[in-house]
């Protein structure tokens, strides 16, 4: 887990290492995360691309203004609710605008894609989901031993150095 996620959250981080599409995302690929992301006012992600195909980003709207938007591909921009759920493949270009007067705050998971049917990457996920079922058979709770630290959008792709992650 990113340093300090546990700590700030160790409920979600406990019920997400349960999620065998979490954990194998993050075992198996090591480009997944979950954080909570925030967007301050007048911040603009620049079009940017993530590092691969094989995870799904989520987005869940925790407290969002009105004029928060995301663009995915060749898309027209969506804005982004409170309580709203955003789904992507973030492989795709995409960018985010924060045009309110307050932070936005989301809670951000990556799985893996379910779209992928490669054979090897879905034995080792059948390997990881009967490890982790017989973990959490055995001690009733699973925590992830660790994880590669989340890489954040370089300075360069944010328009002020305003988007923090925890």
């Amino acid at each position: 887990w990113k340093d300090g996620v546990q700590e700030a959250m160790p409920e979600l981080t406990t019920i997400l290492s349960n999620i065998p599409e979490f954990e194998s995302c993050v075992v198996v690929l090591g480009v997944c995360d979950a954080y909570i992301s925030r967007l301050t006012p007048g911040t603009h992600i620049k079009p940017h691309c993530g590092p691969t195909n094989l995870r799904i980003r989520t987005h869940l709207g925790i407290d969002v203004p009105e004029e928060c938007f995301i663009r995915v591909a060749d898309k027209a921009p969506s804005r982004m609710s409170q309580g709203g759920f955003f789904v992507f493949d973030d492989a795709y270009e995409h960018e985010v605008w924060n045009n309110g007067t307050r932070i936005r705050i989301n809670l951000v998971v990556d799985i893996f894609h379910p779209g992928i049917n490669d054979k090897r990457l879905l034995n080792e996920l059948q390997e990881i989901r009967q490890s982790t079922d017989a973990n959490v058979a055995k001690a009733n709770s699973w925590e992830v031993s660790s994880s590669p630290s989340h890489s954040s959008p370089s300075s360069s792709m944010i328009s002020n150095s305003s988007h923090d992650e925890l």
